[in-house]
């Protein structure tokens, strides 16, 4: 059965559990166009109370990619002067 996409999942490392999740977002510019795309990692304590939450985030930028959630040509995938 599939997991629900926005649903946490747990993480356990060296002993200690973590529920994550992983989100895409973007910001907006002045005319309300999607920009700033990025993914944003946030892993959660547990037990609950114990610390509060990580978030890392991946954001787009020369020479990183950050997939925008929509398939893409393999040749977009890759950096400026990359070979493909």
């Amino acid at each position: 059965m599939p997991r629900h996409a926005k649903k946490a999942r747990r993480l356990v490392a060296d002993g200690r559990a973590y529920m994550w999740t992983l989100r895409h977002s973007h910001g907006k510019d002045h005319d309300g166009r999607s920009v700033d795309c990025r993914q944003v990692l946030t892993l959660f304590p547990l037990p609950a109370g114990t610390g509060g939450p990580l978030r890392i985030v991946f954001a787009d930028g020369p020479g990183r990619y950050v997939p925008g959630g929509a398939p893409s040509a393999p040749a977009m995938w890759a950096s400026p002067g990359a070979r493909t």
